[in-house]
């Protein structure tokens, strides 16, 4: 096989400087590397047809191992490559393009998604002749798959929303608020537990991911690859072993129709993986916490001394995730993955015992977690509560959206478990127990919180905490949650 051409690869220029730090140790390091796939190929005529899988992402990123992995289990790979070139998105998500500055969503954003679907469609003329190719008449149009890296994770879903075409999905570190209909895997360094697709969800955690491990530049060994915050600690080459399989296990359960055992729960091959699947894959839907105190004394309902959240559903879109700490200067998350690399994180320790919840992120997002609770009396609901806003404002708009607007608030709330989890809609949410507002100080330690559950006797409520924070990073956390039953003289 021939050597890596550098000079005809993605990683020259701009892509060898967000990656290697040093584009002349870097292209000399690429030069000695060996490809495995070739230029001219013919297609294989051992199928008639084979599925299709489209890559996009924001930034120049090389992901040829994946798509050697795909193709060589009969997939055709299409590398949908911004041309606009790299922008940096400044507080306010405006870009700079050449010397124009535009909104990052809404323009940048729709150029993106707009490109997906175009070549989308180039791929039909593709396929019937219309373009000469060597793949007319080989494309799978039928079963058509996509792969978002950062903010192409959003694109993605809004493409799989918009174009029925596309048949399933994964996301790598980033999504939109949309809910696909189709299948989707939501992979994250962070591990962010969403897996709220309306049709099979996964979430997708592989310990020791970061950012930059979702692309061929982990596998480099190179000390002006690895720093810069954007490798985990997890070897380049086992990492991306472990996203091939789950990549390739996804794609032949739902473009190929072949039952997969490693989507079906832990594997011993791969016990860095925690994957998590929504009610439509495991056909079990999560029961309410009965809640019953025959004796008439207090419940804990979490203290988390159990050092999880195992009780609990935590969902995240953005940058971040609930995690369980007990430390209050030491990042929650192993990985240090979900760490906002300035500020420092740094909160109240557990207020009571060894461990308290706690929000932490590296970007902006909307993290929640939540769990149902069935009252069979009445009850005071007890916990205590912190916070630290970075931002040191609070923007309170209705709604948990953080994409767009400033929006910068933690608040907790009793919510109908019929309703969508982030809805701040009148009826959906039932009562508010905590909320931050304009003029708020900065930070919040450790503080009792005490609600009447008595109106909810006999029926299912969702306690939910929520914390959107897309003006810099906030911390929100939680501990020593307890239920007291409510006294005839009260």
């Amino acid at each position: 096989m021939d050597g890596f051409d550098v000079e005809h690869s993605g990683f020259a220029g701009i892509g060898v400087l967000l990656y290697g730090g040093d584009p002349v140790a870097t292209q000399e390091w690429l030069s000695g590397l060996q490809r495995h796939a070739y230029a001219g190929a013919p297609v294989s005529a051992s199928e008639e047809t084979y599925p299709v899988v489209m890559y996009t992402s924001v930034t120049p990123v090389e992901q040829s191992l994946q798509f050697e992995a795909l193709a060589s289990h009969g997939y055709i790979v299409v590398d949908v490559v911004a041309i606009t070139g790299l922008a940096a998105a400044d507080r306010e998500n405006y870009i700079q393009i050449g010397d124009v500055r535009v909104s990052f969503w809404d323009e940048y954003f729709g150029v993106l998604l707009a490109d997906l679907l175009f070549v989308l469609d180039q791929l039909e003329a593709i396929d019937t002749g219309s373009i000469n190719s060597v793949f007319s008449g080989k494309l799978n149009l039928d079963h058509i798959g996509v792969v978002g890296h950062s903010i192409g994770g959003a694109v993605v879903m809004d493409a799989a929303s918009q174009d029925h075409r596309i048949k399933a999905g994964i996301t790598h570190d980033f999504e939109s608020s949309t809910v696909p209909p189709q299948p989707f895997m939501f992979m994250r360094a962070t591990g962010c537990q969403r897996y709220d697709a309306t049709g099979p969800g996964y979430a997708v955690h592989i310990a020791g991911f970061r950012h930059g491990n979702y692309g061929d530049a982990a596998v480099w060994s190179r000390p002006a690859s690895s720093g810069q915050g954007r490798f985990g600690s997890i070897d380049g080459v086992r990492g991306l072993t472990i996203l091939d399989a789950y990549i390739v296990a996804f794609f032949d359960r739902y473009l190929k129709g072949e039952e997969q055992p490693l989507l079906q729960g832990p594997s011993a091959d791969y016990p860095e993986v925690e994957m998590q699947a929504n009610d439509v894959v495991t056909g079990v839907q999560r029961q309410p916490q009965v809640i019953t105190s025959p004796n008439g004394e207090a419940i804990v309902l979490d203290d988390f001394e159990s050092g999880t959240l195992a009780n609990w559903t935590s969902g995240c879109k953005g940058y971040g995730s609930w995690y369980v700490y007990t430390n209050g200067s030491t990042p929650p998350n192993p990985d240090g993955t979900g760490t906002a690399p300035n500020p420092v994180f740094a909160v109240p320790d557990p207020p009571q015992g060894n461990w308290a919840a706690v929000t932490d992120m590296n970007g902006p997002g909307n993290l929640i977690l939540y769990r149902d609770l069935q009252l069979d009396g009445s009850y005071w609901l007890h916990m205590t509560i912190f916070y630290k806003n970075m931002a040191r404002i609070f923007s309170i708009p209705d709604t948990l959206e953080w994409e767009g607007d400033r929006n910068q608030q933690y608040r907790i709330d009793l919510l109908d478990p019929s309703a969508p989890v982030d809805s701040l809609a009148e009826g959906d949410v039932l009562a508010t127990v905590f909320r931050t507002s304009p003029g708020d100080p900065a930070s919040l330690d450790p503080t009792a919180v005490t609600f009447d559950l008595s109106p909810w006797v006999g029926k299912i409520v969702r306690l939910r905490f929520a914390n959107v924070n897309n003006q810099n990073a906030m911390f929100a956390g939680v501990d020593d949650i307890r239920l007291e039953p409510v006294s005839p003289s009260n």
